[in-house]
């Protein structure tokens, strides 16, 4: 029995071996300068997590350090489903391709598809087929075309998605054994005597910040203000051999410096432009004053806010970025908003029915050719949101009142998130890039009591007693169609059809406070305060 037990075991581990690679893939011979390794033996990493918690069936399973027999090392996925790895932040613009060594069991009729994930510009992921034959390694390079609308210029993560049958379809239940070696980003070596591209670029003697030789235009962001302009101190070539010719740039914001780099040849030749624009403010706008009572608050220093989360993660590009207490430099404190598309905020679900007007300041970069519009989400009844346009000059702060009709078939009973949208060209059409930065303060809701002064002498409205305990009266020389009463909040309290030029609006369940009374006369709109004692 004991015997047969044993050959039992032996069996199974046999088995269990039969199932993994006995060998490794063959060692890649690149030249180091034309890789970035994620992966492997044979190239400097970037890769820092090889198995952050993405949900995936399995995790806390991956083994970087299995070998196959060999004494060399792979990257075992056991129990795989889907998996990401987690990298340096790095501009890969420059690459041609990515490379990677995979394995599977004999009889896997499994699809495999792989994609980088970019948080710069373009798509953020795109997933490719990666060709299996199980049984055997599979060396596999994919040109970065292949990665539709991706630009590679932030790769921050790698994912593996094996959730496919054979034929495409998906299939998220079952799972199976993958090995993966030798994972890298490649570009094609450059003929001898022809490389003109740079390896670095200082600007007032430091290099520029995410710099890549693939990528040949660069903005240098200013503070608003500043009219010294910087100088391109040195460039680096590739090619020791290859040389330079500097211009720099005659004035900011707008200006630009440009190096054209040639090579050893005399005939191959790449030009750098680096842009100086406006990409931060000096200082805080001017502060509202708006009575607080007509105010309900998002965000700012003035009025108290509803603004529960300012940065939630609705898959935007700048998610995690966001700087509720950025600092411009007079020591009071606005919104940033760096690599924006959109962005949303939450706030307390708020009966805003009571409010005429969404108001923000807004500052954007210079030479940000770009449109940015606004709605607030509302839960309640009518539209759920409307994009309406915000009004830009571009480096400098722009005080934004956008009126409720505006945004048309909103009531704001229920207002529950803000959302600011980028993602258009001046011109309105789409453009689904990253502006540098947006920055916003005194972002409010109001009531405009305050532009109801001539409605209210127009008609001769009167309310009275004010304040009062019971009864309000409200009377006009013309028809009062409608009146509504809102607390300063905007959450409405009373609605009711007058048509007569006088009412008389019992108050007594109300809590003592400051009360809005909203009225049409002839089609035009008013508003009065009284007060609840």
């Amino acid at each position: 029995m004991k015997k047969i037990t044993f050959l039992m075991a032996l069996f199974m581990v046999s088995i269990g071996y039969a199932q993994a690679p006995t060998d490794n893939a063959a060692d890649p011979t690149r030249s180091a300068s034309d890789v970035v390794g994620v992966y492997g033996d044979t190239y400097s990493q970037i890769g820092t997590n090889f198995d952050p918690n993405w949900g995936q069936a399995g995790h806390n399973a991956v083994n970087t350090a299995y070998d196959p027999g060999t004494g060399k090392t792979v990257l075992a996925y056991p129990g795989f489903n889907y998996q990401g790895t987690e990298v340096t932040a790095t501009n890969l613009a420059a690459m041609d391709g990515l490379h990677v060594d995979v394995w599977v069991p004999t009889g896997t009729s499994r699809l495999l598809k792989v994609s980088p994930i970019n948080s710069g510009t373009g798509a953020a992921e795109f997933l490719v087929e990666v060709p299996l034959t199980p049984g055997s390694w599979n060396s596999v390079d994919i040109p970065k075309s292949s990665f539709t609308g991706m630009s590679w210029d932030n790769i921050i993560q790698l994912k593996f998605d094996g959730q496919f049958n054979a034929d495409g379809s998906a299939n998220t239940t079952d799972t199976f054994d993958v090995y993966l070696d030798n994972i890298y980003f490649y570009k094609t070596p450059v003929a001898s005597g022809t490389d003109a591209t740079l390896s670095d670029i200082k600007v007032d003697g430091a290099s520029i910040s995410n710099f890549s030789s693939g990528t040949t235009t660069y903005l240098y962001g200013l503070k608003e203000g500043v009219t010294t302009v910087p100088q391109i101190t040195a460039a680096t070539t590739t090619d020791s051999n290859a040389t330079t010719s500097i211009t720099q740039a005659s004035s900011v914001p707008g200006g630009s410096a440009t190096v054209e780099v040639t090579a050893q040849d005399g005939t191959t030749k790449i030009t750098y432009t680096v842009n100086f624009e406006y990409t931060m403010p000096s200082g805080n706008p001017t502060d509202p004053n708006i009575d607080s009572n007509d105010v309900v608050g998002i965000y700012g220093d003035t009025y108290n806010s509803i603004v529960t989360n300012i940065d939630p993660n609705w898959g935007q590009s700048g998610h995690g970025q966001v700087n509720g207490t950025y600092d411009p430099g007079n020591g009071k404190t606005i919104l940033a908003l760096p690599n924006f598309n959109y962005q949303g905020m939450e706030v307390t679900a708020t009966d805003l029915s009571g409010m005429d007007v969404l108001r923000l300041d807004v500052w954007a970069p210079t030479g940000a050719n770009r449109m940015l519009k606004i709605s607030p989400i509302n839960g309640g009844t009518g539209a759920g949101e409307v994009l309406v346009e915000v009004p830009l000059t571009p480096g400098s702060w722009n005080n934004v009142v956008l009126n409720k009709s505006q945004f048309t078939g909103m009531t704001w009973d229920n207002v529950i998130q803000l959302k600011f949208d980028g993602q258009f060209n001046a011109d309105g059409s789409a453009n689904t890039e990253s502006w540098s930065a947006v920055y916003i303060d005194n972002i409010y809701f109001y009531a405009a009591a305050t532009a109801s002064v001539e409605t209210n002498e127009l008609f001769n409205v009167s309310v009275y007693p004010n304040p009062s305990n019971n009864v309000v009266n409200l009377t006009a020389n013309e028809i009062i169609t409608k009146a509504e009463v809102f607390n300063v909040i905007g959450k409405k309290m009373r609605s009711f059809n007058v048509n007569s030029n006088s009412t008389s609006i019992n108050i007594s369940d109300l809590n003592p406070g400051i009360y809005v009374l909203k009225y049409e006369i002839n089609n035009k709109v008013g508003t009065t305060k009284f007060v609840k004692n």
